[in-house]
């Protein structure tokens, strides 16, 4: 089950499997059997688990393919 929440610039990601990219305008990470990209300004990891990821930026797109 993928569960993505966006609050304007925090977005919570839980279920994750593997960080692919963190960059300042660019994270990736695979969940189950899709990528997950996100893509904005000043993003950061503000916290993490084995199970979820908290980031905060500016987003501009979700993607999940």
């Amino acid at each position: 089950m993928i569960e993505c929440f966006v609050y304007k610039k925090i977005e919570l990601i839980k279920h994750y499997q593997l960080i692919i990219t963190l960059e300042s305008t660019i994270f990736e990470c695979k969940m189950n059997q899709q990528i997950i990209s996100i893509k904005g300004k000043n993003i950061e990891i503000r916290y993490y688990s084995q199970d979820e990821i908290m980031l905060m930026g500016e987003f501009t797109s979700i993607i999940f393919s």
